[in-house]
């Protein structure tokens, strides 16, 4: 399935990402996924953050505005760009 099946124009999820469940639409008030408690919505992770309580977009790995992890990365269900290989280092 295409990533674009996942995602409604708000950013709720069609189906969860990790048990592939669907998701209803009429469930405006559901965060977590009933069948594995996965969450289908996408916020920063900061609390005192504004995004913290607004829906991010589900490919997100990181807040826009703080910079701080986003619900999915912290699920492990979205990746970053970003590798930090810092046993790399020749110091």
């Amino acid at each position: 399935m295409e990533k674009k099946d996942y995602i409604y124009t708000n950013t709720k999820l069609n189906y969860c990402l990790r048990c592939n469940t669907p998701v209803e639409p009429d469930w405006d008030n559901f965060a977590y996924c009933m069948k594995c408690g996965a969450p289908i919505i996408n916020t920063c992770t900061d609390l005192n953050c504004i995004n913290s309580r607004k829906m991010l977009p589900v490919d997100a790995a990181f807040c826009p505005i703080c910079g701080n992890e986003t619900v999915f990365y912290q699920y492990g269900l979205v990746k970053s760009n970003y590798n930090d290989n810092s046993e790399d280092l020749p110091f």
